[in-house]
């Protein structure tokens, strides 16, 4: 398949083993699916997928450079996609035959699923299996396949990025600023109060945690009474009240899910 990061780059992800039947790709039941009610898509492998999509979706015309197809060959050779110390591969069947037996080519890569096959520094990219050079670990090996240290692979950068060229002009953000909050007289918008014990609605069913939560109580600014009776959807609750210089007026801060205020929904408006 062909996964688009956030950069806008396609980078081709390609299975370097074929399962034995009847395990196939998801596509492929999709389909067998089709084919079942008479519509059949037309895709014969991984290819004409990626061409089908690049076709319906123009936005996307540019995946099918993420990766060389299936027909790509190196030094006239599949790229082997095993290592070279890839060996008992015959105790993977052993419960079948102790005879070796041939892997399975999958036709959507052009990936050798065995230790055979073609393998160098200046492969594409996008198919470079891992990185092995004789007489290096696999951190320094990786030095061998870029032009300079640290720098571009000399196969070319795996995938391609979709957005090059012009873009359009970004958007606007926050066109629509809401207006300056103005207090009311007569309500109170409560938000709620993060704590470290006892915010969190499944937490405080745990008697250690709901030990050391702190009492519920509804914290306003210092020019607010004493007490006060909140009506939320009709139901009177009365909170002990807290004074905190830091509360702007007509602000109230309570833990949404702790006490008899759980299932307040925050931020929501309370009349006094």
């Amino acid at each position: 398949g062909t996964l688009v990061s956030a950069e806008g780059r396609a980078q081709r992800f390609l299975p370097v083993l074929s399962p034995d039947r009847p395990i196939q790709a998801a596509w492929r039941w999709a389909r067998d699916l089709a084919r079942a009610v008479g519509r059949d898509p037309g895709w014969a492998d991984l290819d004409s997928i990626v061409a089908a999509i690049g076709t319906s979706c123009p936005a996307l015309a540019g995946i099918g450079a993420a990766a060389p197809d299936a027909s790509y060959r190196l030094d006239g050779q599949r790229v082997r996609s095993a290592p070279p110390r890839f060996d008992g591969r015959t105790a993977m069947r052993a419960q079948v035959s102790v005879r070796d037996r041939p892997p399975v080519a999958n036709p959507d890569t052009p990936l050798s699923p065995s230790m055979e096959g073609s393998y160098g520094a200046d492969m594409p990219g996008a198919l470079v299996p891992y990185y092995q050079q004789p007489g290096w670990n696999s951190v320094q090996a990786l030095n061998r396949f870029q032009q300079e240290i640290g720098g571009p692979m000399r196969g070319g950068d795996a995938g391609v990025r979709l957005l090059d060229g012009d873009m359009p002009a970004a958007p606007a953000w926050h066109a629509d600023i809401p207006p300056r909050f103005v207090p009311s007289t007569d309500r109170i918008l409560l938000l709620p109060q993060e704590l470290l014990f006892g915010t969190e609605e499944l937490s405080t069913l745990s008697p250690p945690v709901a030990a050391r939560a702190e009492p519920m109580v509804l914290r306003v600014g210092t020019d607010w009474p004493a007490d006060a009776t909140l009506l939320l959807a009709g139901q009177a609750i009365g909170l002990p009240v807290v004074r905190d210089a830091a509360v702007p007026p007509g602000v109230a801060l309570c833990p949404a899910h702790a006490g008899g205020a759980q299932g307040i929904v925050s931020p929501v408006w309370a009349d006094i």
